[in-house]
């Protein structure tokens, strides 16, 4: 198992996720490195108001520094 955040940006889709490390992966890669290149899209239930537009670009503002960064296996947030 494993999740990801998909956010757009411009014409493309890409994935962020942690790994071996935190990336910001093309969808289709992170699809393809699914078994079978299975994959399933969760969506917040529709009872939660859905993120506006403002807090996406902050998501994706505050996800920015955190990629290339190393996952950390063992949840010591260092």
């Amino acid at each position: 198992t494993h999740v990801g955040i998909v956010f757009k940006d411009d014409d493309s889709f890409y994935v962020a996720e942690a790994g071996p490390g935190v990336a910001k992966t093309p969808i289709q890669k992170f699809i393809a490195n699914g078994v079978k290149s299975d994959y399933v899209v969760k969506r917040i239930d529709e009872k939660i108001t859905p993120l506006t537009s403002a807090e996406v670009a902050l998501l994706k503002e505050a996800l920015e520094p955190e990629f290339g960064k190393k996952y950390d296996f063992w949840f010591e947030w260092n």
